[in-house]
């Protein structure tokens, strides 16, 4: 007996509505402020990356001490 992969029939029982189309519900639709959230907090990432590079590109120093700069290898 040969056992067909695709069936023409639509299913007659479809648990969690998984045979209906895809319609999304208000929950799932992403909304104006959402979008301004996000492209605000890419904003600001790139401006304290660009406002703090100076300061991560020092070499490094003793806090309590001399301030000259430590020699690494």
């Amino acid at each position: 007996m040969v056992y067909p992969i695709i069936y023409k029939e639509k299913a007659q029982f479809c648990p969690g509505e998984v045979c209906d189309p895809k319609a999304r519900q208000d929950i799932q639709r992403t909304s104006l402020p959402q979008i301004l959230i996000v492209l605000g907090l890419i904003v600001g990432i790139v401006f304290l990356v660009a406002q703090f590079h100076g300061a991560f590109s020092e070499q490094p120093r003793e806090l309590f001490g001399s301030s000259q700069p430590v020699q690494t290898k």
